[in-house]
């Protein structure tokens, strides 16, 4: 059975198990990395889960962990699969909390170095621009280009939004 102390003494690599709960392990890699795995097997199907790193989460608090894995595998639920969807249904809420104009700028960002003629670059931004600033198009325009959009992009940081946010001076013929 595995203790505080042994895990800290644990060079050699290899998995230790801890004694406590079911099919949780110390793994020590060749380099000398120690992280929590847990075993099991779920449907006829063996899986390994990460639990964390050694130096990053205590015995007691692996234990805590695997205990709670341990719980959803009594109630027939894959840890890993739930672990899964609730990533995507965070990346979906970021992904949803773009507005259009975030949404433009990103693909904008992505897909600039496709435009070699600086003119089309300018036009596409214009376009966007002046689609964006139309009230009577805007709700149409915001609900089919932001689908498209927002499937393509990742919720990231804070882009530059002034080129489609302010409105281009009227020109005068």
């Amino acid at each position: 059975m595995l203790t505080a102390k042994k895990v800290e003494r644990a060079k050699k690599p290899g998995r230790y198990r801890c004694g406590l709960v079911k099919g949780l392990l110390l793994q020590v890699t060749d380099t000398g990395a120690r992280s929590w795995v847990l075993r099991y097997e779920l449907r006829g199907r063996e899986r390994w889960m990460g639990l964390g790193s050694a130096s990053e989460f205590s015995l007691k608090e692996a234990r805590e962990r695997a205990r709670q894995a341990r719980q959803l595998l009594a109630d027939r639920i894959d840890p890993l699969a739930g672990k899964r969807t609730a990533e995507q249904a965070q990346r979906l809420q970021d992904a949803r909390r773009l507005s259009f104009a975030q949404a433009a700028q990103q693909y904008f960002d992505q897909h600039e170095k496709r435009w070699r003629n600086v003119g089309h670059r300018e036009e596409f931004l214009r376009s966007l621009r002046d689609y964006h600033s139309r009230s009577s198009a805007r709700r149409t325009w915001r609900r089919s280009i932001r689908r498209t959009f927002c499937g393509l992009l990742k919720a990231s940081g804070k882009p530059n939004l002034s080129l489609l946010i302010a409105p281009e001076p009227a020109s005068s013929r």
